[in-house]
């Protein structure tokens, strides 16, 4: 169950409903019809940033109305905004308790949540006013399987089943019960046969994803990926699986075409600097340079620099240098940190340390939590053998980034070329730990652990990192 499988895009939010409300309001000042006409404005456009801030004016001027406070909790939804949306609708709840849309939404946020008593105390009031809703028995089967009662689940699955055989929750929830009882074979046909039943289930085709994954069937996941990509081209996280399963599987056409369409979608550099480090971990050797290349003579600044980043990474620096040395201007400002960071990361691989040295020792000066300079100056620090300012830059990384596995992998490694092998163990457990259901500080961390603890070691972090992904789809499927 989803909280987006009942929320509605901003452009169908109903402003009529309350240009009607507000017809009535004879008393309330200018501010609402101002507001109003904002809300409308926004809705018509698409802006879910206006549109929500208008309404959040709308709600401080009659902050009774239900009405107000149901749109504006489905917009803080659509945004991403669960805790404010769980607020708003909350407040709904207490000012029309016989809204059974609104203890939906709130069954499925408290859900979201952990709030598994509250979500089954609103699961219990939608009973009440809607028996027969289904949103009843999904809410229960998963409080269910949080409290690992997947037994009781399976009953609520197979009754949601006997009555919509083909309905997208009811599916997904089965699946979930199958994988709990060690079922994956046979959660992966059933979602599999709903997909083909149901092509336009985009909620089974997510979750059957999720499980090919889980199993690192690489192939499927790139079919299936490819398939809700169509659908969904602008969903960045999407992609980024997408590509890290075709290199994965050897897909090398698949993992190029994505990541250059994901690339030339985006505009926000989030997902690119990801993309490309997958390139970089996994095919280091791929010949994607004259591609990077060619999109980084036309890229705005920022991106200019992600992509110089990726080429430094692949042992290009040459190419790495002329892309970013225009913008890497003496002195060193707090406008062009960043491209004196990969400059001097550049070069230093050219051999031109001491320059690089200086550039970077800068940079840091200005922005001691830099990653890029981070990053470059730890690579340097070890090529001149300087272990300790190396290892001081290493953890500096790590507390500047540490939800980001390559900040701890990257302490293992320096470590590692200090030839401390336990404690570069030691960090990547760590990580392993902090940072659950990260596959690339898993293969990372199983490298060390095959070497040095055997098979039998190996075997039971495989089971843990499986958990991990098992407890991570949960929380998904939920």
């Amino acid at each position: 169950m989803n909280i987006r499988t009942w929320h509605r895009p901003a452009s169908f939010v109903a402003p009529v409903i309350l240009s009607i409300v507000l017809a009535g309001c004879s008393s309330k000042d200018d501010r609402a019809r101002d507001a109003l006409a904002a809300y409308q404005a926004a809705a018509a456009s698409g802006d879910l940033g206006a549109a929500r801030q208008a309404l959040s004016t709308l709600v401080s001027v009659d902050e009774d109305n239900p009405e107000y406070w149901v749109e504006l909790g489905q917009l803080h939804a659509q945004a991403g905004a669960f805790n404010d949306a769980y607020y708003a609708l909350q407040r709904a709840h207490e000012l029309d308790r016989s809204n059974a849309s609104v203890l939906q939404a709130l069954t499925q946020l408290a859900l979201r949540g952990g709030a598994l008593d509250q979500a089954e105390d609103y699961a219990e009031q939608l009973e009440l006013l809607s028996p027969a809703d289904p949103a009843v028995k999904l809410t229960k089967a998963y409080v269910a399987l949080r409290r690992n009662d997947t037994a009781k689940a399976d009953i609520y699955a197979e009754q949601l089943l006997a009555t919509s055989p083909y309905d997208s929750n009811a599916r997904i929830l089965k699946a979930r019960t199958l994988l709990r009882q060690d079922k994956g074979d046979a959660a992966i046909a059933l979602l599999s046969e709903q997909v083909q039943l149901q092509p336009s289930d985009l909620a089974s085709l997510r979750a059957l994803i999720g499980l090919l994954e889980r199993r690192d069937d690489w192939p499927r996941v790139v079919t299936y990926g490819k398939r809700l990509l169509a659908q969904l081209p602008d969903d960045l996280g999407l992609a980024r699986m997408v590509v890290e399963a075709a290199l994965r599987s050897g897909d090398l056409p698949s993992a190029r075409q994505v990541t250059l369409d994901t690339l030339s979608r985006e505009r926000t550099n989030i997902v690119a600097p990801t993309l490309l480090d997958t390139w970089a971990r996994l095919r280091p050797a791929t010949p994607f340079n004259d591609e990077v290349r060619r999109l980084a003579a036309q890229a705005p600044e920022e991106r200019k620099l992600v992509l110089a980043a990726y080429l430094n990474s692949v042992a290009d620096p040459q190419s790495a240098a002329r892309i970013v040395e225009p913008l890497a201007t003496l002195p060193v400002t707090a406008k062009n940190v960043g491209a004196n960071a990969i400059y001097a990361a550049a070069i230093a691989r050219m051999g031109k340390l001491q320059e690089a040295r200086e550039r970077l020792d800068k940079v840091l000066s200005l922005d001691p939590g830099h990653i890029e300079g981070l990053k470059a100056r730890i690579d340097l620090a070890l090529r001149l053998r300087q272990g300790k300012r190396a290892l001081e830059d290493a953890q500096r990384l790590v507390s500047v980034a540490p939800a980001k596995s390559n900040s701890w992998i990257t302490l293992a490694s320096v470590y590692a070329a200090l030839g401390n092998q336990r404690e570069a163990e030691r960090t990547l457990w760590n990580a392993f730990h902090q940072i659950s259901a990260d596959r690339n500080i898993y293969d990372a961390l199983r490298v060390y652990v095959a070497r040095s603890r055997g098979p039998d070691a190996v075997r039971r972090l495989d089971e843990e990192f499986s958990d991990q992904r098992d407890a991570a789809m949960t929380r998904e499927f939920a």
